[in-house]
């Protein structure tokens, strides 16, 4: 009898969890193992607000993008009604995102198309949070949070027969064993790889004790709101910089940002400031590679602050992906086959 597909996923944030779970779920006859240099806590996924509110994500074929957010929201949806919605950090949340720039800054296209409850927020619902505003939606989304999602996607992926392996791997060549390797390192991709198109975009936030509130707030200057099981972040910053450290200044911005938009967070319990470094490239790096040491690579990653959104359906992708290879195609289409 041939031996089982072996398949290597490096990373074990939001996306690299989807992506092994899903594997075991297409392919039940294959090994699936895991090898990430942090888990859990030291994932940039724990830090994640984790709202589904779709922000700049682009992908080489034009339609995958679409297909990539449309599974996601099924996938986060199914599972919202299921029994395990708890133990995963699923729930539903609604909210407003205003604007002083006129309506076409505020409408979400993606999030009109897939979230049933989806308007225009009214002349007294922009009154609600001071600061002017002139347009703005309401929407209905949903929100998964990582505090949870990590450690429940771990738990399937082990119940499953997965085996986990923390170590740092620096060279495709250290898992050259395995039939398929995935890559979905994040921002260690750019080390692993060498791709310059992949850049570190900080984002730092405030976590804070603020069980009142109970809608989430997006504004602008990247000012959010968004509560989630256990606490509220308080949002937030998009730079270009692989700095770790809390900035002071930023943290000061941020905090008044958000304190005039819901004065009532001025009585918030600080739990923690945390910064993290998002993987971001344009596009979205998702595509087989074969590397000239005999290795093949599925790539996953660059997906910036869309990583939560975005993790089930990017998924998918490699699925189709993983099945193209078996049948011995190696070629990346222009058009997507899922």
């Amino acid at each position: 009898m041939p031996e089982p597909l072996s398949v290597c996923v490096l990373g074990a944030g939001v996306v690299g969890l989807h992506v092994a779970v899903r594997l075991q779920k297409d392919f039940p006859a294959a090994r699936v193992t895991v090898i990430a240099a942090g888990q859990g806590a030291q994932t940039t996924s724990i830090g994640a607000a984790g709202i589904f509110y779709p922000g700049t994500f682009n992908t080489v074929i034009p339609n995958m993008k679409q297909e990539i957010f449309a599974e996601s929201y099924r996938y986060y949806s199914e599972l919202l009604r299921s029994d395990e919605a708890a133990s995963a950090g699923l729930c539903e949340l609604s909210g407003y995102y205003f604007t002083r720039h006129g309506p076409g800054h505020a409408s979400n296209e993606l999030l009109q198309r897939l979230c049933p409850d989806y308007r225009l927020a009214t002349e007294r619902e922009l009154r609600l949070c001071p600061g002017g505003w002139t347009d703005g939606v309401f929407c209905t989304t949903l929100l998964a949070d990582d505090t949870y999602q990590l450690g429940w996607l771990t738990k399937r992926f082990r119940d499953a027969g997965g085996v986990v392996i923390p170590c740092a791997v620096k060279s495709f060549n250290d898992v050259s064993e395995y039939d398929i390797v995935v890559n979905c390192t994040g921002i260690g991709a750019r080390a692993l790889t060498g791709d310059q198109r992949l850049v570190p975009l900080r984002g730092q936030v405030f976590q804070v004790k603020a069980p009142w509130i109970k809608t989430y707030y997006f504004g602008e200057d990247e000012t959010y709101i968004i509560p989630g099981v256990n606490h509220v972040t308080l949002g937030g910053s998009r730079t270009l910089s692989a700095n770790t450290q809390v900035d002071e200044e930023e943290s000061k911005a941020i905090w008044e940002r958000c304190i005039k938009m819901v004065p009532s967070l001025k009585g918030a319990e600080i739990v923690r400031q945390w910064v993290g470094l998002r993987p971001y490239r344009d596009p979205v790096r998702i595509e087989k590679e074969r590397l000239d040491t005999g290795v093949t690579v599925i790539h996953c990653y660059g997906h910036g602050s869309c990583g939560v959104m975005t993790a089930p359906g990017s998924a998918a992708q490699v699925s189709r992906l993983v099945a193209e290879v078996t049948r011995g195609d190696f070629t990346n289409p222009a058009v997507s086959r899922l």
